[in-house]
């Protein structure tokens, strides 16, 4: 790049140093801001792919930087590219070093680590340094001969990383590792239980996540993407209220046949309520996972363990998706899940926290809840009906459908005891003055 813009020339030197300036710390510096504003809460659940990715893009800023000298006329251009993307390269790689390093911690020592792995990053930083003044001398002003070795650093680097990334062993439970552990429990028949050797061993970090084993499961989605008509969603939450009743008379049934009460409790615990909503798309063999906005881990690993019960099958061949066999898989998930949550955490896995990825944090509320959050002072049921069928209409009419429940009437109307006045209200002002509104997204917005 030197070569390129000139730096051997006295009269450009200044201006020469200017423009490199602005390119590196101006552009580049804003990209990274960007980049790190839009995908930076994705960090954490998958910090392997995420730092396989920075490493790739680096190498790519670094072949473009030698790209300037191919045309040194577009040099603005060229080298405004190659310092934008190594600095959006920084901003995957320094985030996910430390969500690795952390990895490591412990006994609450994530400063220790720290210090010693900036330290051996300096140290190779240095090494790398005067190896790379050494080959300048070999490579001289040869273009042919800093592609040729360039092409072998990129395959050196890109290596190496690649055997550090797989010797690491993740305790935390994200979409992927979760779906390998819950997989080889249903292929071995309940048996076996995947360690976390094992489950890291067969993690994909290389390929696009939509490309891996998570395909096929849509885990917290929005509403809209689950549910393409409220008469599906309404019949979801009854089908699966229905199978909850069906599942706990036969834990009672269970109790009174003399089973084991320490077998049973737990999973009669994990059922007490249903905090997800899964729904199939037997088209495109997908299953789609609505969480509601209380579920916590033990309501995310069952619905997971639900669908992992739905799309397993071998590799290309569709899953059946039937509704018989989503019922099955629910009574399954029931039983299963408190067994498999118990030998998880006897070989190691962290169970008491699940990290999500940016697009598996939507939340939602339905049936009584949304009800709740507006008529916690409700005078009479029938207004708590009307309330969930103006919720409903409401979600037909929306623009999008996608996520968003518009109340037709106010809060202060809903709860006088007249049901005509909420019909009133919905026939004079469909889109009124005062539109409380639940937005199923990355947080609650509740407007009142």
């Amino acid at each position: 790049m030197l070569i390129a813009i000139g730096v051997a020339k006295e009269a450009t030197v200044g201006v020469s140093a200017a423009v490199q300036w602005v390119l590196k710390d101006g552009l580049g510096r804003i990209a990274a801001i960007i980049f790190g504003s839009v995908l930076g809460n994705r960090y954490d659940a998958d910090p392997k792919r995420w730092r396989m990715r920075g490493d790739m893009l680096y190498t790519i800023g670094v072949g473009t930087e030698i790209a300037t000298r191919l045309a040194p006329q577009y040099f603005l251009l060229v080298g405004t590219a190659a310092n934008a993307i190594k600095s959006v390269s920084y901003m995957m790689r320094l985030p996910t070093a430390a969500a690795i390093r952390r990895h490591f911690s412990l006994r609450e020592n994530f400063g220790d680590l720290s210090a010693k792995a900036n330290s051996q990053e300096v140290l190779s930083m240095l090494i790398g340094t005067f190896i790379g003044i050494g080959f300048s001398y070999v490579i001289g002003g040869s273009l042919r001969a800093l592609i040729g070795f360039y092409i072998v650093y990129v395959q050196t680097f890109i290596l190496f990383n690649f055997w550090s990334l797989r010797v690491l062993h993740m305790r935390t439970l994200n979409l992927q590792r979760t779906l390998i552990v819950m997989r080889c429990y249903w292929n071995s028949g309940g048996v076996e239980t995947c360690s976390v050797a094992v489950a890291n061993q067969a993690e994909n970090f290389l390929l696009p996540s939509r490309l891996g084993s998570a395909r096929r499961v849509r885990f917290g989605c929005r509403v809209g993407e689950a549910f393409e008509t409220v008469s599906q969603l309404e019949a979801t939450i009854a089908r699966q209220q229905q199978w909850r009743r069906q599942w706990l008379h036969g834990t009672e049934r269970s109790q009174q046949n003399g089973a084991s009460a320490t077998s049973i409790a737990p999973a009669v615990d994990e059922v007490a309520d249903d905090r997800y909503l899964l729904s199939v798309d037997a088209v495109r063999g997908r299953v789609y996972i609505v969480l509601h906005r209380d579920a916590n881990v033990a309501d995310e690993l069952r619905a997971l363990m639900h669908a992992s019960y739905l799309v397993r099958t071998d590799w290309g061949a569709p899953p059946d998706l039937s509704l018989d066999r989503v019922r099955d898989g629910y009574m399954l998930a029931c039983a299963e899940t408190p067994v498999l949550v118990q030998r998880m955490r006897a070989v190691g896995w962290n169970v008491d926290e699940f990290v999500h990825a940016g697009g598996e944090r939507a939340r939602a509320i339905w049936g009584m809840d949304v009800t709740q959050a507006f008529q916690s002072d409700a005078r009479t049921e029938q207004v708590t009906q009307n309330m969930s069928r103006l919720m409903h209409r409401a979600m037909a009419k929306s623009p999008s459908s996608v996520g968003s429940y518009e109340l037709l009437t106010s809060v202060e109307e809903a709860r006088l005891p007249e049901a005509e006045k909420i019909e009133d209200s919905l026939s004079m002002s469909p889109w009124g003055p005062t539109v409380p509104e639940i937005s199923f997204g990355s947080e609650l917005d509740f407007a009142s």
